[in-house]
């Protein structure tokens, strides 16, 4: 293989370090591939990094979380389910874990009695009326125990699941809402919630 020179044309022997007629030095072809190489390399590591960035949002993000909440309700871990909410409101006064969970006990068992499958669908954001009285219904209910600066962002995530038809109905859709609070996603008690 011989070299040619890019500026006027002509060829070169293979050892040639710049042209011989108007002395434009040549590129090392080896200098050339690592280049390519290099481009190669950032571009898979930047896809890669993408990739991880979208994987982790299936794992923590507020779809992953209501996932979570479904399948404790699925198999009637009542204590999994308070658990899920919102650390204001487990830290409101006249809030308890165990005082929730005695109010919500007979819903999560009937349920993990019912719930044959779920699908959570792509979270929502919800309009601004809704998410101010989102917010409005925190304040009145978690008292000093909610700071709002730590409300970072809402979604709705919507669920459809498959039940035993001689419990309730065959198949039906419900609405959680995931609060990101304290840099966690978190469920927020909604009444659209069974």
């Amino acid at each position: 293989m011989s070299k040619v020179c890019k500026q006027c044309g002509v060829k070169h022997k293979n050892s040639a370090t710049k042209c011989g007629i108007c002395g434009t030095p040549f590129e090392d072809v080896r200098v050339t591939v690592m280049k390519k190489s290099v481009i190669i390399c950032s571009a898979i590591a930047v896809i890669v990094a993408v990739a991880i960035a979208i994987g982790l949002g299936f794992l923590i993000g507020p779809r992953a979380k209501v996932s979570h909440v479904m399948r404790c309700y699925k198999r009637g871990d009542t204590m999994a389910v308070v658990n899920s909410y919102a650390s204001c409101l487990l830290d409101a006064e006249g809030y308890s874990r165990e005082k929730i969970a005695s109010i919500i006990s007979k819903n999560v068992e009937d349920l993990s009695n019912y719930i044959v499958s779920f699908r959570t669908a792509r979270p929502q954001d919800p309009n601004e009326r809704d998410r101010e009285a989102l917010i409005d219904e925190m304040r009145y209910t978690c008292g000093d125990a909610f700071d709002e600066s730590k409300l970072s962002d809402i979604k709705y995530v919507w669920v459809t699941f498959k039940g035993k038809e001689s419990i309730y109905w065959g198949k039906t859709t419900t609405r959680f809402v995931v609060v990101k609070y304290d840099g966690r996603w978190q469920i927020w008690p909604d009444y659209v919630n069974f």
